[in-house]
């Protein structure tokens, strides 16, 4: 294909091996390409995703799911190109809480928010996340517009101050100023609380879904530019 003089934009495998060698040659033979889905695939290491995120300015969809990656711990994650402005990362690791996967954490989103400041869109799938590192990323980037944070375990770390968790988007001086209009929680809080604090810090908020978190009418009450809300398997609370 590399040959061939086609344009290609989008790449999804399953169940093969993938080499180190042919990541880097896609990314450096097709300038335009935007998607890569890996799922159940292996031989390649993170030495290969950084050849992907270094060479591919217009990448906008980047999907592990249950590979096999040799972790070389070279930080791939701070390679994305500082044009990028839009992003959806998906890093799902063969087993959750084996070792030895190449575990994406709050490090690699506090990197790709330190090399990418002009981004406003993420989407990001992690196995741990902290509350110092919300702050660092809404520093980083303050033109976001849609953030989706995932955190595939959601009990580590910052497992003391998780009910804190929001109060970081709403109520932190520099998260204030951001101009985020859609928003995904799942799995958050143990009251109603910490969604007033989103409210009252996301004015210009207008979608909100909400997975399997704590959160009542009192909350919902206050949200005055709601558009669209989603709540899935959501007790209410007083």
């Amino acid at each position: 294909m590399a040959k061939s003089g086609i344009n290609l934009e989008e790449l999804r495998l399953k169940r093969m091996v993938v080499s180190d060698e042919s990541l880097e040659l896609l990314a450096k033979s097709f300038p335009n390409f935007k998607s890569l889905v890996l799922v159940s695939c292996e031989g390649f290491t993170t030495d290969g995703l950084a050849a992907i995120a270094s060479n591919c300015r217009f990448l906008r969809e980047l999907d592990l799911q249950e590979n096999e990656v040799d972790d070389r711990k070279g930080q791939w994650l701070s390679c994305f190109p500082d044009t990028c402005t839009s992003l959806e990362l998906r890093v799902f690791p063969s087993d959750l809480y084996g070792v030895g996967n190449a575990a994406v954490t709050e490090e690699g989103l506090v990197a790709i928010s330190a090399g990418c400041p002009k981004l406003n869109s993420l989407l990001y799938f992690c196995q741990q996340m902290t509350n110092a590192a919300l702050i660092t990323v809404a520093k980083n980037c303050p033109n976001f517009i849609r953030f989706r944070l995932c955190t595939l375990d959601p009990t580590i770390p910052d497992a003391v101050t998780i009910n804190h968790l929001m109060k970081v988007l709403g109520d932190c001086s520099v998260v204030q100023g951001l101009k985020a209009e859609m928003l995904s929680i799942a799995f958050a809080g143990d009251s109603g609380k910490g969604m007033l604090y989103v409210l009252n810090g996301c004015k210009k908020l207008k979608k909100l879904e909400i997975r399997d978190s704590p959160f009542g009418n009192v909350a919902l009450l206050a949200w005055e530019s709601m558009r669209q809300c989603i709540p899935i398997g959501c007790r209410p609370v007083k």
